[in-house]
């Protein structure tokens, strides 16, 4: 039996996005900028926020893809590490003693309160 985020990733994610030649371009090209800084600060880090909001914490909420320049968030084997080590942060908060920050994160978004 295939595991859900397995599945979820290589099919439906894939064919869906990831197989997607524009995206694919903005993706890497993204991250390449990234990691160059060039042009100057005109891309941001692949990261996923465990969080209601869009820029990194210092608290365990965010989770980067990859620090190598020429990562590809299209690749599901390049992917597939960074999406077990989110789900992996994400149960570890949960059994934190801060639980409560990503419950309110959950409810936040649920709400549709935006971002913080």
């Amino acid at each position: 039996m295939v595991p859900i985020k397995t599945h979820l990733q290589k099919n439906i994610l894939q064919p869906a996005m990831y197989n997607n030649v524009q995206l694919v371009r903005l993706l890497r090209g993204n991250h390449f900028s990234y990691f160059t800084n060039f042009p100057s600060d005109a891309a941001a880090a692949v990261e996923l926020t465990l969080a209601s909001q869009c820029h990194s914490s210092e608290d365990g909420r965010t989770v980067g893809f990859s620090n190598e320049y020429f990562a590809n968030l299209a690749d599901i084997h390049q992917r597939m590490p960074f999406v077990l080590k989110a789900a992996a942060q994400f149960d570890e908060l949960l059994r934190r003693s801060d639980r409560h920050l990503i419950e309110q994160a959950i409810l936040d978004i649920a709400a549709g309160r935006g971002v913080r």
